[in-house]
């Protein structure tokens, strides 16, 4: 399975944060069932995760907009996309990714979470979405999304589009289905 995993670059990320979700991205790497669609790879846990696929040599697709490029140049990666802008990086992402998992991040993050999740109503992508929240750094975003939903701004519905997870073992029960329903998807096929 493709997974696009979104989080931060920053390498001032608490370091029990950092410790983590990187045990996760570790044990995500690991796996045999999981290749890496990324969007860059400055640094903080971006960096992290990049060398957890790498170093277990999982497939790596990098995707990039034109003005970052120069951060995926010096990396290995099977396939390298540079996009004209960040919106054209959004599709290319919903193109390559099975799955698109957001782990603790900044701006980035949130901004690759409701550009997907914008793609996904629109454009009905089935491409499930998973906010991993074990260190509880996405309440803000899911309190922001519950007053959208209280004060009609947005319909409940929206919800629909992704999945909060608060271990890792959640995590892994969640991928696990999405892996198996593609798999009888593939079969029926």
């Amino acid at each position: 399975m493709n997974l696009f995993i979104a989080c931060s670059s920053s390498d001032d990320m608490y370091l029990d944060v950092l410790e983590s979700s990187g045990m996760v991205l570790q044990n995500l790497a690991s796996s045999k069932d999981y290749d890496l669609v990324t969007g860059g790879n400055t640094g903080g846990l971006m960096q992290f995760c990049y060398n957890a696929f790498h170093d277990h040599g999982r497939m790596i697709t990098a995707i990039i907009a034109s003005s970052y490029q120069e951060d995926i140049a010096s990396m290995y990666c099977d396939i390298k996309i540079v996009t004209e802008d960040t919106f054209e990086r959004t599709r290319q992402i919903l193109n390559h990714a099975d799955a698109c998992l957001f782990m603790p991040g900044g701006v980035g993050t949130v901004a690759e979470f409701f550009g997907i999740l914008e793609e996904k109503r629109t454009y009905g992508q089935d491409v499930p979405m998973i906010l991993y929240n074990e260190d509880r750094s996405f309440d803000p975003l899911l309190r922001m999304m519950d007053s959208f939903y209280k004060n009609g701004y947005a319909d409940r519905e929206v919800e629909k589009n992704y999945k909060v997870v608060y271990d890792q073992e959640s995590l892994f029960t969640y991928l696990d289905s999405i892996n198996k329903d593609k798999r009888e998807v593939k079969t029926k096929k």
